[in-house]
């Protein structure tokens, strides 16, 4: 075998063994030059001889909202089901009063995300799965709704989506946008959800290797409810928006979200039973206080690892743990005046960039101080720093309990939070470090601090309380220094 050599400008070409020089060497690199030519410029009209105009004879199907289209894309699809065309829809608005059923093989391909548009109007299921859609593409299309329909499902068949591409779409006012009872190798790339109950559904069976990357989930009651049964289901969010949602994500399975944003959803992300890893999030809340929203509920679940995130404005809880939750890593946090929520049967592994998880206590013995006529002077609660990451925080008088709270110490700021569990009672922020407790039954209002410094707490009243109130203390998590 020879090897054949040409210089273009300071580029050599070279093929085979030794070389060929002279006209011949030229000659060979020519006809590879020439072939390059014809292949880049041809290359569009090669993909373009695989799309059929659904616009064109022999279907002609009509795009300009006047007449009802289905018939006409029902007949090219069932056209191209053996073949590997793709369809392609001109900008325009088709009509659809009917239900479409998809063939395995057959991609959707739009002109533009605005200038392709699809009316759904069927009062059901609009695009519904003949057979498991494979290694297909839907691009470039607008679906719109009636406000109950569902735009793609296979009903009550047992069919999925197999390596389905959606790209570069908006579903709006949709029942459900996508209803997916099993998945495999499908991605989600610059796809728009707005008023629908359900962006995506992923339910019945497994759904494995998801990614929704770039995609925006905006005024839906449910943005993504993930809810597989099979255990190895997992899904990868990157670089996706949750805005004004009734609930984000409400996940059943494990989840992995990276450079998310979540802005004014009611719950941003819920963790049912299940685990989730997050990096690099920003979460918006209210404007006004008080504050309804939360960013992240983790039910009966676990948080892996929740790092360098942010949470600006107002919320009623940042992130709330109960039912046995665990939170395994917060790090590199901005929390502004926001608290973790966290019940008695719950635990966080804190892991802050300024302190370190060194022992685990949770559950601890309770600790109980009395103090006898407390008044308006500070008296010191504790023998030793309050140095958990968080407690459960009781007040006792009369014989009776007064309040149940929940403390978080956030070692990096000296910060330290508190929230009530089961009480009537209202809790009121002075400092970053002092929290006052009213409204208890007795008429008292008592004030708690916390030296920064030092980790000693101090309690006293807002006037002397006669006979003895006990405060009790029980450190829930792991020992921080």
């Amino acid at each position: 075998m020879k090897k054949c050599e040409y210089n273009i400008g300071s580029t050599k070409i070279e093929k085979g063994g030794s070389y060929i020089k002279g006209s011949l060497g030229r000659d060979y690199c020519r006809k590879i030059i020439i072939t390059l030519i014809l292949t880049v410029s041809l290359f569009p009209a090669l993909i373009f001889a695989n799309l059929v105009d659904v616009t064109q004879a022999p279907y002609n199907a009509d795009n300009t909202g006047t007449t009802d289209a289905s018939s006409a894309i029902q007949s090219a699809l069932n056209a191209l089901s053996s073949t590997k065309k793709s369809l392609f829809f001109p900008s325009g608005t088709y009509k659809l009063d009917n239900q479409i059923s998809i063939p395995s093989s057959v991609s959707l391909i739009g002109e533009s995300r605005t200038g392709t548009i699809f009316s759904c109007n069927y009062n059901g299921i609009q695009f519904k799965l003949s057979a498991t859609l494979k290694y297909i593409n839907i691009n470039n299309i607008t679906f719109n709704g009636n406000g109950t329909n569902d735009c793609f499902s296979a009903g009550t068949s047992n069919y999925g989506y197999f390596g389905v591409n959606f790209n570069t779409l908006l579903f709006k006012d949709f029942g459900t946008a996508i209803d997916k009872k099993a998945s495999l190798y499908c991605k989600y790339k610059n796809v728009q959800f707005r008023d629908n109950s359900v962006g995506i559904s992923m339910h019945t069976d497994y759904h494995n290797v998801n990614t929704i990357d770039s995609c925006y989930f905006e005024n839906n009651s449910v943005g993504i409810s993930f809810a597989a049964t099979s255990n190895g289901s997992s899904l990868a969010l990157i670089s996706t928006a949750f805005d004004v949602n009734g609930i984000g994500i409400d996940a059943y399975r494990p989840i992995e979200i990276v450079n998310g944003y979540f802005e004014r959803n009611s719950t941003g992300l819920k963790l049912n039973g299940t685990t989730a890893t997050i990096g690099r999030c920003y979460w918006l809340g209210d404007s006004n206080s008080p504050s309804t929203l939360k960013g992240i509920v983790v039910d009966g679940g676990r948080i892996i690892e929740v790092g360098q995130f942010s949470f600006v404005d107002n919320f009623a809880t940042a992130i709330e743990a109960k039912n046995s939750s665990i939170i395994n890593k917060v790090y590199d946090a901005e929390w502004s005046s926001y608290y973790l929520s966290i019940d008695d049967t719950s635990k966080i592994y804190s892991y802050e960039t300024t302190a370190a998880v060194v022992a685990e206590a949770p559950n601890q013995a309770v600790e109980e101080y009395t103090m006898t006529n407390l008044g308006t002077t500070p008296v010191s609660l504790a023998s030793h720093r309050l140095s958990a990451a968080s407690y459960i925080f009781r007040i006792k008088s009369s014989g009776s309990t007064r309040g149940v709270f929940s403390m978080m110490n956030y070692v990096s700021n000296g910060c330290y939070r508190a929230k009530a569990i089961d009480s009537s009672g209202t809790i009121s922020t002075i400092s970053s470090n002092q929290f006052s407790v009213s409204g208890l039954g007795d008429g008292k209002t008592y004030t708690f601090t916390v030296n920064s410094g030092t980790g000693f707490m101090t309690a006293n009243a807002d006037s002397t309380i006669s006979g003895d109130v006990i405060f009790s203390i029980q450190a829930t998590t792991n020992i921080k220094i």
